[in-house]
């Protein structure tokens, strides 16, 4: 679609976009998810992030070569996590991240943690290791070096991600780390077939109305609530991200091609104000350990450290499930290699011992011994 101008409604006062202080990319990772195969299928996710993609290119200033996408059979626990990864890879301080995720959410309210559900994660408690943990999410964010992180979530819960409410004016230049999500910890509404959710609607219909060529999030936030609101019994929340280092900022949505409109205030700061340290966070010791957990390279000692250091977590469900998975796959190994014919003996020993050094009062352990013991006969 070409760009074309927006006619001027003023004075053409020759605003410059350096006095907004960004000068770098506009970087975009959406993800949306209709067709799951173990969850309630969706009509509205890719669409929605379809359509917030199109609006983005063609008035505002992004890029195709820029743009991340996952869409339905593409959005799997592996590619979600490896996504993040790459744009942390590219983005630069100078840069801005939008990420947009839509498809299912899932609320534990025994620890209170929400996730995002990946197309192909299975329902229950005994598969919540295939769900991608909000806490999760939250990190990596924090860890990707951009101006400013815009996260837009479309899912149910997805307000447990929100650590603190932000209602005072914000400036461009400072880092800002915000979320927007479709509702609190509650269910939030789909949207009819070939159509888009009411909380997408209200994006969509803000960022295609607009004629300010600045315009602030915190001001796109306000229209959009508005609508949906009126729409629908859901209330969308904003704030800062949880546990991240925001500095007071705001991201902001620049027109293409915006000539002599004029300009809001530019900042409610002074110009020789230097950055205000984050927020102060308080020390949680526990979810720091937790967080360093969740990666696939985590040792059963190390979750079993975790349990033994905080025996009253409030990760204590998802630690145990993890044990259990873990130990389970180790047995499962050591059985397929104790029924394998052209295992030698002592492979299938050597196996066994290498179990018990690495898994010790595991469920499991008392089975691996007597297996073990029986090789030990088989050889006398």
């Amino acid at each position: 679609m070409p760009d074309t101008e927006i006619p001027n409604r003023g004075l053409d006062i020759g605003s410059s976009e350096d006095q907004w202080g960004f000068t770098g990319n506009n970087y975009l990772f959406v993800i949306g998810i209709d067709d799951y195969e173990h969850w309630a299928v969706l009509n509205c996710a890719v669409k929605d992030i379809e359509d917030f993609t199109d609006v983005l290119l063609d008035r505002y200033k992004f890029k195709k070569e820029h743009v991340f996408s996952l869409k339905n059979e593409e959005a799997t626990e592996q590619r979600i996590r490896k996504g993040f990864k790459e744009i942390k890879q590219v983005i630069t301080e100078k840069d801005n991240l939008v990420v947009y995720f839509s498809g299912h959410g899932h609320y534990d309210s025994d620890d209170k943690s929400g996730y995002w559900i990946p197309v192909n994660a299975r329902q229950g408690d005994d598969y919540e290791y295939e769900y991608i943990d909000t806490l999760f999410i939250a990190d990596r964010l924090q860890k990707i070096n951009s101006l400013h992180t815009f996260l837009i979530i479309d899912a149910c819960f997805s307000g447990t991600m929100v650590t603190q409410l932000k209602s005072s004016p914000r400036a461009e230049r400072y880092k800002s780390r915000k979320i927007f999500t479709s509702g609190r910890a509650e269910v939030v509404s789909d949207g009819p077939a070939g159509g888009n959710s009411p909380f997408a609607e209200g994006i969509l219909m803000t960022l295609r109305k607009n004629l300010n060529p600045y315009l602030r999030a915190s001001e796109f936030i306000v229209d959009v609530t508005s609508y949906v609101e009126k729409q629908v019994t859901q209330t969308p929340i904003d704030g800062t991200l949880l546990n991240a280092k925001d500095e007071g900022g705001d991201f902001v949505f620049h027109l293409k091609n915006s000539k002599g409109l004029e300009l809001p205030p530019i900042d409610s700061v002074p110009e020789d104000r230097p950055p205000r340290d984050p927020d102060p966070m308080p020390e949680d010791d526990e979810l720091v350990d937790w967080i360093v957990l969740q990666n696939n390279e985590t040792t059963y000692k190390q979750m079993k450290a975790f349990i033994e250091k905080y025996p009253k977590t409030r990760f204590l469900k998802k630690a145990q499930t993890a044990l259990k998975k873990k130990d389970d796959i180790a047995y499962n190994a050591i059985k397929f290699k104790i029924a394998n014919g052209s295992v030698s003996l002592n492979d299938k020993k050597n196996a066994c011992e290498v179990y018990l050094k690495n898994y010790p009062d595991s469920k499991n352990e008392k089975n691996v011994r007597k297996l073990l013991n029986d090789l030990h006969f088989e050889s006398d």
